[in-house]
């Protein structure tokens, strides 16, 4: 099989209407997703004709490389912490998506030499990934920040990008990225086979979902870390509580993280609560000068191990109970002398012990 076969053999990517699987609906990504997802396949069919005319191109010769290196899983490892501790990814990003006709939202301001500063500085504070978005449009991101990055990041390295095609993995492995995101909303019947494209490229993967059914695929496809997120990418707007709502639909041998628009240390620990793994933060660690201390204090709780067990059981153990209240002993009972009360003796069942039973 040729490069390009195993590329595109792995599903079809292309298409404006795609059917979901195991139901003959036509479905595409909604709102802003779908210009997006069209943008992103423009570039990979660039990305094709330079591939048909250089099949040597260290990309054409990643993405077929079927029998990659072994995933390590180390990004798995880091954001299941063995001391119950809630994970921290750090998310990179130089601008925050915002609704159609609103103000762009600047978080940081860095090429390819200061991203790699602040990637160190992170990981110096003590979070357990990183995660830097390429996407151009709407980060202002670029594949030169994940390759500086990776060339000296020993965290694991996620490249955050709306994942459509197996090529977009290839240039993450290349890249030095050890995970990739892939956003569900932006790919749905594809996510299973762009998963095991990257499985096959040596590279771990989180989905982001943000509906019922998202989440539903995610699972169904084999996910192994899934990133809830309160941000609705098909409007650019965060919708709190979606973290809360889908929690206790992931099975907890899947690792969970949450995301969007946490911003203090007691936020994360009622996600540590819910039993969350981990939590992205962007804004929060870098529009403030105290990012290494909120680190700090996010790593200053546990999680409560017996009370997840207990609501495993549909036991709330926070629900208000009744006081525990000891069985009395003999000095508390007053005595009682029936002889000394003819109304209770009356009332006592008289015993025949002639009377046969």
């Amino acid at each position: 099989m040729n490069v390009l076969g195993f590329v595109i053999g792995v599903g079809h990517f292309r298409g404006r209407a795609r059917t979901i699987c195991r139901e003959s609906k036509e479905w595409k990504p909604e709102g802003l997703l779908y210009g997006l997802v069209e943008r992103k396949f423009d570039e990979i069919e660039k990305l094709e004709k330079i591939l048909k005319e250089r099949p040597d191109h260290p990309l054409a010769l990643r993405a077929s490389f079927a029998e990659a290196d072994a995933t390590q899983g180390s990004l798995y490892r880091a954001l299941r912490r063995a001391d119950r501790r809630l994970a921290i990814v750090a998310e990179l990003k130089n601008r925050h998506p915002v609704h159609p006709g609103e103000e762009p939202l600047r978080v940081l301001d860095y090429d390819q030499e200061l991203v790699k500063i602040i990637a160190k500085t992170t990981a110096e504070w003590g979070c357990d990934a990183t995660m830097i978005w390429t996407d151009g449009e709407q980060y202002e991101g670029d594949l030169n920040h994940l390759a500086a990055a990776g060339s000296e990041l020993k965290l694991p390295l996620v490249r955050g990008d709306f994942i459509v095609h197996p090529l977009q993995i290839a240039e993450a492995s290349l890249c030095g990225a050890k995970a990739v995101l892939i956003v569900a909303g932006a790919c749905l019947p594809d996510l299973e086979s762009l998963l095991n494209s990257a499985t096959l490229m040596g590279l771990e993967s989180i989905v982001e979902v943000h509906t019922d059914i998202e989440l539903a695929f995610a699972v169904e496809a084999g996910a192994a870390i899934i990133l809830v997120s309160n941000l609705n990418r098909a409007t650019n707007q965060e919708e709190p509580m979606t973290a809360e709502r889908l929690r206790p639909s992931i099975p907890d041998f899947i690792i969970s993280a949450a995301g969007g628009g946490y911003s203090s240390a007691g936020e994360c620990y009622d996600l540590l609560d819910m039993g969350f793994d981990a939590v992205v933060l962007g804004r929060t660690l870098f529009n403030t000068r105290h990012g290494e201390q909120l680190v700090k204090e996010i790593r200053s709780r546990r999680a409560d191990l017996s009370s997840n067990f207990f609501r495993g059981f549909g036991f709330d153990p926070d629900a208000d109970a009744k006081p525990f209240e000891p069985l009395p002993t003999e000095e508390d009972l007053t005595e009682f002398d029936v002889e000394d009360d003819p109304a209770g003796a009356e009332a006592l069942p008289s015993l025949d012990v002639d009377k046969k039973v």
